[in-house]
């Protein structure tokens, strides 16, 4: 990951770390390089709380397997939900989790209600993205 001159270098966000209304993730996010490592960061965050939810290493989930196939129930994911409001600091609609049923499609629209780019200015996003 390249480190953008004067911040820090992006450690991972751990998914049972206390809710602090979304403040860590967020200054991580904008610390962290737009484009691939910006999106690698919050995709790793919401991938290790589903993982957390399933009683999984990280590495077991696939960002691009629906989220029921991982194992999530409804119930688990009202609870990805629920996390994911608490530690990013936003609030998510209840039917985000189906409307949006991948890590790599979740990425974008938790990005977008943060109000956080994922791509460089002026450079789109991909193919279905926020900025494409």
């Amino acid at each position: 990951m390249t480190k953008m001159p004067g911040t820090a270098p992006a450690a991972p966000v751990r998914a049972g770390a206390p809710a602090d209304g979304g403040h860590e993730v967020r200054a991580r996010l904008l610390a962290t390089q737009p484009g691939r490592p910006r999106r690698r960061l919050l995709a790793g965050h919401v991938a290790d709380i589903v993982a957390d939810i399933l009683g999984l290493p990280p590495a077991a989930i696939d960002p691009t397997a629906p989220l029921t196939a991982t194992g999530l129930t409804s119930a688990g994911i009202l609870e990805l939900r629920a996390r994911l409001e608490s530690t990013l600091g936003i609030a998510i609609a209840p039917a985000a989790g189906w409307r949006y049923p991948t890590v790599e499609a979740l990425v974008p629209h938790l990005a977008e209600l943060m109000e956080i780019e994922l791509d460089p200015p002026g450079r789109p996003g991909r193919p279905g993205r926020p900025g494409a």
